[in-house]
This record gives structure tokens, sequence and C-alpha cells, in this order.
């Protein structure tokens, strides 16, 4: 498997000119390679692999999003991404509603989405993936707020604060972690009783004081 196979001596010359023909072309154009106890190859939808001589094998790369950004650039760490909205977002009392986003706050990898309105995030890769769905409130007491984590169009996990507190914003917080595809669409969602607005808070000393969407590669399926 390392590309340089052993083969039996040849019989003559012209055997011993075809073997190192074919040697010469695995080097040239190897589909895989020997690094220690790895062996390193593509596999059928051209993600990088490596695979233990002991056993098991996992997606180091995927192909690259086809996209604007220049071919030379190189994505540093598994992928996150995150975005905020900073103003105030009205909505409607007793009904689950998306978020439109309104900047992004970092972005590391390949992200099809994000800001200026976009109310998506679609997935770049296969893996494991935590996502943080925040929602502030300001100025509500008496209200029940939630925020809600939607995947391919299904609201999968949420989470209410109750908090009658009215010193502080409501600022529900949802976290989970799923095993993601590739093109999977992640939503940020939020509800309230009765309708009010969510966004940024700007009373100040307040510790989160946007709402919020962070989606965090942890590993490969």
């Amino acid at each position: 498997m390392s590309g340089t196979p052993k083969l039996p001596a040849p019989k003559d010359d012209a055997e011993w000119a075809r073997n190192t023909q074919r040697r010469v072309e695995g080097l040239e154009t190897p589909t895989s390679q020997r690094v220690g106890d790895w062996v390193v190859s593509t596999g059928p939808t051209g993600a990088l692999i490596g695979s233990n001589v002991n056993g098991g094998s996992g997606v180091i790369l995927q192909v690259p999003v086809a996209g604007d950004e220049n071919p030379d650039t190189v994505a540093v760490g598994s992928p996150k991404v995150k975005l905020q909205r900073n103003t105030l977002q009205a909505i409607t009392g007793n009904t689950w509603t998306v978020i439109a986003w309104e900047a992004e706050e970092f972005q590391v990898g390949q992200w099809v989405s994000n800001a200026n309105g976009a109310t998506i995030v679609t997935v770049p890769e296969d893996g494991v993936y935590q996502i943080v769905v925040r929602t502030v409130w300001p100025g509500l007491s008496a209200h029940r707020a939630g925020s809600g984590i939607r995947v391919n169009g299904v609201i999968l996990t949420e989470h209410f604060d109750f908090n009658s507190d009215s010193a502080y914003p409501r600022r529900p917080t949802v976290i989970d972690t799923f095993s993601l595809t590739r093109g999977d669409v992640i939503a940020g969602m939020c509800w309230v009783n009765p309708g009010a607005s969510h966004g940024l808070d700007s009373s100040g000393g307040v510790f989160y004081r946007y709402s919020s969407l962070c989606v965090t590669k942890q590993g490969g399926i």
C-alpha cells in the first residue's frame, strides 16, 4: 500500500524495464503513500484519508467547496462560524421564528451563509458539530422566551427562559451536538410570549449583549 510494492526478480531485461516503468509512474502519480504506520490515500469522493496498518481509518480533509476564494488560501483548524444580530428583530408571539443574522463575528473553513440578512448556515463537511443558539430579549420581565436549533427544516432541540427578574434581559441559550452531513442546513430559531423584540441589548453591563449562532465541528463521523 506504500505505492512501491515488492516484485519478484525480473526474468529478463524487458521485464525489468516494465517493472521500473510501473514504479516510476507510481511515484509520479501515487494513489496511496506509506508514512510510518499510516497509509495516506484518497477516497471515492476525493477526500484525503489516513489508514493505520493496525486497523482503523479517518478522513483527514474533505474536498474544498468551490467558491470565489483564492485557490491558494488554506483554512486552518476545524470549521467554525459565529453569526450575530446587532439590531432588534420584532417577533410575533407564540410562534417559532427563524432569526435573520446581520454580522459574522468569525469564520474558519469554507462556510456558505452567512450574515447580512441570511437565515441559514450550510454545513461544509461531514462531521459531529456543536451548535449554540442564544437570543437576548432586552426589557422583558414576565415574558417567556425561548431559543431553538433547526436542522433541515426541523426543530431538534429548544430551551426556554422563565426568569421573571426584570433587572436582566431574557437570554435563553440552547446547546446541542449533532452528526451532520455536508450540505445540511442550520437555522437559529426564537419564540416569545407575548410578542417582543430580540437582538442587541444596549443597556450596558450585560454579559451576553446580542443574539448569536455558533457552529463548531467537534470531530469526524
